[in-house]
């Protein structure tokens, strides 16, 4: 007989996995929220891609890294963003002193403008989208 000691399961209406527990870690393979307070004890690990050439945030993305480029790119927002959804975008090689890399708002204004362009040697931008705005907001 199989034991399921420290072990949870949550399935969707589907019954399909979104949630398991198993000794001390949870998998949630679905959205996630808390009206309350989330603590995290030992570390938070983000999605991370790294790029040197053009691309599109896809909303499972959270740090777009930019690597080393041999030409100007643009990194794309996602165009139906949730409210309050975040990314960073970082010129991690330091490309942007002979690089453009432009950030489009996919169709939705950053701080006023469509585009954003990091051109400051290691720089990074945070945005969070505001729904109520249609905008991304820089933080």
């Amino acid at each position: 007989m199989a034991s399921y000691t420290d072990r949870i399961i949550l399935l969707d209406a589907s019954g399909r996995n979104i949630l398991a527990h198993s000794n001390d870690s949870i998998i949630i393979s679905s959205n996630f929220t808390t009206n309350g307070v989330l603590t995290v004890g030992q570390g938070l690990v983000s999605n991370l891609v790294s790029k040197t050439a053009d691309y599109t945030i896809t909303l499972s993305d959270y740090i777009v890294s930019i690597g080393s480029l041999t030409e100007s790119i643009t990194i794309t927002l996602p165009a139906s963003p949730v409210n309050g959804a975040t990314y960073i975008i970082s010129d991690s090689a330091g490309s942007a002193a002979n690089y453009q890399i432009k950030i489009d708002g996919g169709g939705h204004e950053i701080a006023g403008s469509s585009t954003y362009n990091i051109d400051v040697i290691y720089e990074s931008i945070t945005v969070v989208f505001d729904a109520t705005e249609l905008i991304w907001v820089i933080i």
